[in-house]
């Protein structure tokens, strides 16, 4: 009894699957037959698979986004946020970098490149022997 159960889900699911596929290859025909009957939609299938036509040449640029190849017109392309330092970072980076000119600008000269101070002591120190 469990057995004949069994076997009928199995083939009311076979039926189903049966059904499915039936559905699918009607749309499958009706697509052969669409690109068939319009030559402008084929080339343009196939262009959307990778396809040239005879005599052209593709060009292959490295580094670029390739862009989605299902837009339509008027299709409103959702807004992408481009990879870059977030504008407090960068207003942080530009004050510390005007701080630091300002504190180079204000900061005392020394000529002779060393501490003048240090070497008047020195130099006391060495006339005094």
């Amino acid at each position: 009894m469990v057995a004949y159960r069994r076997l009928a889900e199995r083939k009311a699911d076979m039926e189903d699957n049966l059904a499915l596929l039936a559905a699918a290859n009607g749309e499958l025909r009706a697509e052969v037959e669409s690109l068939s009957a319009d030559a402008d939609r084929a080339a343009r299938e196939a262009r959307s698979l990778g396809y040239l036509s005879t005599g052209e040449t593709e060009v292959v640029l490295d580094g670029w986004a390739a862009a989605p190849s299902n837009l339509e017109v008027g299709t409103i392309l959702p807004f992408a946020q481009p990879a870059s330092l977030p504008d407090e970072s960068i207003k942080g980076i530009s004050l510390g970098v005007v701080l630091a000119a300002l504190a180079i600008s204000i900061a005392p000269k020394n000529s002779g490149g060393g501490n003048s101070a240090y070497r008047e002591r020195r130099t006391q120190r060495a006339s005094r022997e």
